[in-house]
């Protein structure tokens, strides 16, 4: 997909070419542009307009009768799907897509295909099921010789070690994805997988080495007009500094990523789920700052998508946040039930013991504790000697051996 001249223009030059193809009657072309202006939007967090755009352009391929404009007009929707996880439809229309491909031996698009059909099982705990999926995609990825994009496929491959709760597995491939993503000069790539890693080392609270991957992350996809990379970038560093002790940058990193937070458009009652990690690092920095209602504001919409969505781990992390946002213990007894239930099925990650610990500081909790401490210590074993190791069992470990 090219962007001449930035997104701004690139939607311009789309919104242009739709026009056209709609005077001329030229239904291909109004799929192609559609489905390429669908990507755009979705890149930028237009999400409400992404998915207009892709339904539309597959209601055009549908009258076509032709499997390569229905290909097209999926390429683009998936994508939006994705974003907002509408999980049913994403998994439905990636299984077309991936037949389509197969059908026609297009094993570039295939690899992507695959790649995104791992993602509606991943976020739904069914994570053998989505290695498989991944697995096939970086194995055609590779067969293909397409390195410029292989740091996405390792980046996947890294969230859903990390849902296994490998972490020195996740690590071990978002560090490669990134490397690999600043070795090719993929600025938009750099920032996504800097996210992505920059997340993963918080959890763990290796704040010094997520500074360092941030912000070369929020460089990069700032210089490529990534809207929602440099957002979530710029989410994971407010949190960084935050956990560094430097308060005052963090208010102003997070007061920056509510503005772009705020900019984000979305088709009524839904939410940029694939996003959430980072809007919630948003409001732990205002849970610790006494802001709850702030907060609030960033976790209940994330919470009610996510649980129309059936998409486990943002329902669980935003469930969790949501209850430090309550005073009501009961309350917040109430979400961080709901929150456990969605965890477990989830898988291994950290929102398995950041629930625990939260429900370990309501009246009867010290079960929760043990619990958490378990899952910490598995964690700490696997990773060895990494340098996220200290840090995680420094900061965290305590909480629940005190528990």
């Amino acid at each position: 997909m090219l962007r001449h001249g930035g997104y701004g223009n690139a939607v311009a030059l789309g919104e242009r070419a739709v026009a056209i193809a709609r005077e001329i009657g030229d239904e291909r072309a109004q799929v192609n542009s559609l489905s390429r202006l669908t990507i755009l939007d979705a890149n930028r967090l237009r999400l409400d307009r992404a998915l207009v755009q892709g339904r539309e352009a597959l209601e055009i391929a549908r009258r076509q009768n032709d499997e390569e404009v229905t290909g097209l007009a999926l390429d683009g929707l998936k994508l939006a799907e994705l974003e907002l996880g509408e999980l049913s439809e994403l998994e439905r229309h990636c299984e077309e897509l991936v037949e389509i491909h197969r059908r026609r031996g297009d094993a570039f698009f295939l690899s992507w295909a695959l790649l995104e059909s791992a993602q509606a099982p991943l976020a739904r705990g069914n994570l053998g099921e989505a290695l498989a999926r991944a697995d096939e995609a970086l194995t055609l990825n590779r067969k293909l010789g397409d390195r410029s994009d292989e740091p996405l496929f390792l980046d996947t491959h890294c969230w859903i070690h990390r849902a296994w709760g490998d972490y020195s597995r996740a690590l071990e491939l978002g560090r490669r994805a990134h490397a690999l993503a600043a070795e090719l000069g993929r600025g938009e790539w750099e920032g996504w997988t800097a996210a992505t890693l920059g997340w993963i080392l918080l959890e763990l609270r290796s704040a010094s080495e997520a500074v360092s991957v941030l912000e070369a992350g929020a460089a990069a996809a700032h210089a490529e007009e990534a809207t929602g990379e440099v957002l979530r970038c710029t989410a994971h560093l407010a949190w960084a500094a935050w956990l560094l002790g430097e308060h005052e940058r963090a208010l102003t990193l997070a007061d920056q990523a509510t503005g772009m937070i705020q900019g984000i458009t979305v088709p009524p009652g839904g939410a940029w789920l694939f996003g959430s990690h980072a809007q919630l690092a948003v409001a732990r920095v205002r849970l610790e700052a006494g802001d709850r209602s702030a907060a609030a504001a960033i976790a209940r919409p994330l919470l009610e998508a996510a649980e129309r969505a059936g998409w486990q781990e943002p329902l669980a992390a935003a469930g969790s946040v949501a209850a430090r946002c309550e005073r009501d213990p009961d309350a917040a007894g109430r979400l961080l039930g709901r929150a456990l239930e969605a965890a477990q099925r989830a898988g291994h990650s950290a929102v398995a013991w950041e629930v625990r610990l939260e429900l370990a500081r309501l009246p009867g909790g010290e079960g929760h504790a043990a619990e958490a401490g378990a899952l910490l210590k598995d964690v700490l074993a696997g990773l060895g000697d990494d340098t996220a190791a200290a840090a995680l069992e420094a900061e965290l470990l305590p909480a629940a051996t005190a528990g």
